[in-house]
């Protein structure tokens, strides 16, 4: 629903936009862990993805190299991590 959205942004976008690969296994960690629905936007990133880099500046996590599990079994937060900035800003 949202992915095609998604897709069309980033075309239009000045910015420079890299989507990373979905890795499996990252795929099953993330499904088994967290109850995501891919109907929403932040599930349709989250699932459909490796993440997404902005200017390599931020990146927005996902099933892969942009690892939304590791980022999120890592630290003891109520609340979900979905990205960073490179000078450690977590959101």
């Amino acid at each position: 629903m949202y992915i095609g959205k998604i897709l069309e942004i980033i075309e239009l976008s000045s910015k420079k936009l890299e989507i990373l690969p979905v890795e499996e296994t990252v795929l099953s960690q993330i499904s088994n862990t967290f109850k995501i629905k891919e109907d929403s936007l932040f599930g349709n990133i989250v699932l459909n993805t490796g993440g997404i880099v902005i200017d390599n500046w931020i990146r927005i996590y996902g099933a892969g190299k942009a690892n939304f599990f590791l980022r999120n079994v890592k630290f003891p937060y109520n609340n979900l991590l979905v990205a960073e900035d490179i000078l450690g800003g977590l959101l």
